[in-house]
């Protein structure tokens, strides 16, 4: 196109837009209008709210048309408030079409058609004032694919009716902030570079961008997939797996309005911090949020019964990196590795099939300081002939009743024991009247007072006696008198066991096991690793019956993070859903992962078919500069097939210090510069949170202002961030600065990796000077 004709391309565009600006803002005048009237008859009918309710208790017909006529105008209240809502996010939509109505146009003729219809896509559907004619379509639309998956020529899109086909002959990209056009790039492209450029190079944010008008072919794959019952993302660090994921949600919620809400999708996430960086996508894009939580949320409350701190995935990292040469450091690893192994999961089926016969363990039932009913005894009713016809959490409904039956034959013995007539001495007045109504109730007798002392004392006991079985029928109707905690034990207790179940495999270091686990419990702590195994056996042996039905997608953030174990349990907690997993191997940084091989196990573990699975794989990385992506591939050889988008910058800043004092004065010396050229949002990467904590103070000693970020920390705060480098997954800074480098081990490969892909523009590593480390071919390349 000659410059005169683009010139005039660009001065029609324009006038298009000033049209549909127009157009915005009447529909915005309107809807302003319609929200203020209706929150004004909303707060009338509220203020009128007892006005328009005729109450009269008298008898039951008046009481049920009382209610029901307080039911009509909660109704009427609801729908006034539901209109208004409605209003609202109509009035949020038009108010962000009105910055940036559209960023992209395709020009498409259908087979068939005489000629090429223009076709405007942006954040949400804009339709002229006849109601039919759309002046822009909404980017989740069947239509709308052709702008992220075709190139001019032959192209097409599915639509629920079928796939249309036919020639896309323009393919166009704008800029638009302030209702004004910055720039408009034609391309024969998917989306082209320029648009990326020109993205990629704004500062990074405390919270995640919501991009749309950049999304590629293959992530529009991953949004769009409606077939498959299982989708697994293997994505590199940078490729938008998370933005891509819930650009997905909202395309479900767009595609399924009406039959899926936000609340039937859950989002698990690595922590809260990710929680509350991702917190604001959902409602930029027009939708509600939908369910986050992360999987220790899960833990915490699934365990509860235990009484025990369950710790989470950071301290135990912060254990494996802060205390190596400790006594127990070794062992515990060996722990860690083999209790999140498919060995262990296929060990515990194994476990679960042979407690159906014998093995499970049970407390005693104790009462006032003596043993009610035994543990032996309990476990003689489980195991009984007549029982062992009911699978293993069938028998349990069936074992708690006749536990129940027997504690009610105990109760009405202990009724006669010497201790009931002292508690009997001790009642007040008022036990004395619910004893008298009682009587009175059953007929016993027709006066003021008690005549018969002997009815008096029987009903009296029998009060007595209840009130202090009762928390006995609660612990049994919990499942606490089943001792979940030793039958888990007895795996590392008893090696004959162990080593049938693991078909003479026994796990190095198995001899230690039991004592780690017993010191912890001692202190009160449940240890991560071995919290989802014990969830897992537990729900086994009960069935998983407090499972989640009404869940219809399951979305599972860095899926590299996860055992074989938290998987089943997600399946089984979740039985209906459908799952979608994003994840990057080479970011596998915790020790209970780092050895897995893939997610080849996923399929098995949730019971879908060949042709249920699909596998996408984002190799092109967006987030960091070229160097800094060639730098972080040279460091990880299993990363070697990322590619780097091709923005430029400065290559990665070595710098070598002699001492904590020289660091810190280093580090304020790049900060400085780094912040002078307009970076926002820097984080400082260490390696555990015990060394953030020291970095911290040093820095404030120098006057900087920085910000600890801890896993408590609710959200970002923009400026100089510092947290430990396990912390820091799933988000991006401007500028990064790994302290001391030199601490990383073989090992911990894969994590310096995770902290060097959090850069955007410059990256820093330091290293005590002469002891580069794994840094070493990188600093002499």
């Amino acid at each position: 196109m000659s410059r005169p004709d683009q010139l005039e391309e660009q001065s029609r565009e324009i006038e298009r837009l000033k049209a549909v600006e127009r157009k915005i803002q009447e529909q915005l005048a309107k809807v302003e209008r319609i929200v203020g009237e209706r929150k004004l008859d909303q707060e009338e009918l509220r203020r009128n709210f007892w006005d328009n309710v005729t109450v009269n208790l008298t008898d039951d017909t008046e009481r049920i048309e009382t209610f029901t006529s307080i039911q009509q105008e909660a109704r009427v209240l609801a729908e006034r408030e539901r209109n208004v809502q409605e209003a609202e996010r109509q009035l949020v939509t038009l108010t962000r079409l009105a910055d940036s109505p559209y960023f992209g146009r395709v020009d498409f003729c259908a087979d068939g058609d005489e000629r090429a219809e223009s076709i405007y896509i942006g954040l949400a559907s804009l339709l002229d004032q006849d109601g039919e004619t759309f002046l822009i379509h909404d980017w989740r639309a069947p239509v709308s694919s052709l702008f992220y998956d075709h190139s001019p020529g032959r192209a097409g899109y599915e639509t629920p009716v079928g796939y249309i086909s036919g020639e896309m002959t323009l393919k166009r990209q704008f800029v638009i902030r302030n209702g004004q056009l910055q720039h408009m790039f034609d391309t024969d492209v998917t989306i082209g570079d320029a648009m990326l450029q020109e993205v990629l190079s704004q500062s990074a944010s405390t919270q995640m961008k919501s991009i749309v008008a950049t999304i590629q072919r293959e992530q529009n794959r991953i949004i769009r997939d409606e077939r498959h019952r299982l989708l697994i993302v293997q994505g590199a660090a940078g490729s938008g797996k998370t933005s891509t994921a819930l650009q997905r949600v909202a395309y479900l919620l767009y595609r399924y309005r009406g039959t899926l809400t936000a609340d039937q999708i859950v989002l698990f996430s690595p922590n809260p911090l990710f929680n509350s960086y991702i917190s604001h996508v959902l409602p930029e894009l027009g939708e509600t949020n939908m369910r986050q939580s992360t999987f220790q949320e899960y833990l915490q409350r699934r365990l509860r019964l235990f009484r025990l701190d369950i710790e989470d995935l950071y301290r135990q990292t912060e254990y494996v990196l802060a205390e190596r040469g400790s006594g127990t450091h070794d062992a515990r690893v060996e722990a860690i590795r083999y209790k999140a192994s498919p060995d262990f999961f296929a060990v515990i089926n194994r476990y679960t099939e042979r407690l159906a016969t014998e093995g499970l363990r049970f407390r005693d039932i104790r009462f006032r300081g003596r043993i009610l009913v035994s543990g032996e005894r309990l476990a003689e009713l489980f195991y009984d002939e007549q029982l062992m016809r009911y699978r293993l959490n069938d028998r349990i409904a069936c074992w708690k009743k006749r536990v129940h039956m027997l504690l009610e034959e105990l109760e009405k013995e202990e009724r006669k024991k010497r201790w009931v007539s002292a508690a009997i001495d001790l009642l007040d007045e008022e036990a004395y009247r619910i004893a008298y109504e009682k009587l009175r109730e059953a007929g016993r007798f027709k006066g003021d007072t008690f005549d018969d002392s002997r009815k008096e004392q029987a009903l009296l006991r029998k009060m007595v006696v209840e009130e202090q079985f009762a928390p006995l029928y609660k612990r049994l109707k919990h499942g606490l008198y089943i001792d979940y905690l030793a039958t888990y034990r007895r795996l590392f207790q008893d090696a004959g066991l162990m080593g049938d179940l693991s078909g003479g495999q026994m796990p190095p270091g198995w001899e230690r096991f039991d004592e780690l686990f017993a010191a912890a419990v001692e202190q009160g702590i449940l240890p991560y690793e071995d919290a989802t195994p014990l969830l897992y056996l537990k729900e086994s042996i009960d069935g998983f019956s407090d499972n989640d039905n009404t869940v219809r997608h399951v979305l599972v953030d860095e899926a590299q993070d996860y055992s074989p174990f938290q998987f089943a349990v997600l399946r089984r907690l979740f039985p209906r859903a459908r799952v979608t997993v994003l994840g990057d191997l080479n970011q596998a940084i915790y020790m209970q992962t780092a050895e897995l091989n893939g997610f080849v196990e996923l399929a098995a573990l949730f019971g879908a078919g060949e042709e249920e699975v699909a596998t996408i794989r984002l190799l092109r990385s967006y987030r960091s500069t070229r160097q800094i992506v060639e730098c972080a591939k040279r460091l990880l050889p299993s990363a070697a097939e990322v590619e780097p988008f091709s923005r430029d910058g400065e290559e990665p800043d070595w710098i070598a210090v002699d001492g904590v004092q020289d660091a810190a004065g280093k580090a304020a010396g790049w900060l400085s510069r780094v912040s002078g050229a307009g970076r926002r949002n820097i984080g400082i990467l260490t390696y555990t949170a015990r060394e953030a904590g020291e970095v911290s103070e040093l820095l404030q000693e120098r006057g900087l202002e920085v910000h600890l970020v801890t896993t408590e920390s609710g959200q970002l705060e923009e400026g100089i961030s510092v947290l430990p480098a396990y912390l820091a997954k799933g988000i991006e800074f401007d500028a990064v600065l790994i302290w001391d480098a030199s601490q990383y081990r073989e090992s911990d490969r894969k994590l310096l990796y995770t902290a060097f892909t959090r850069a955007m523009h410059d990256l820093a590593v330091m290293y005590q000077q002469g002891k580069p480390g794994l840094l070493e071919p990188l600093i002499a390349g």
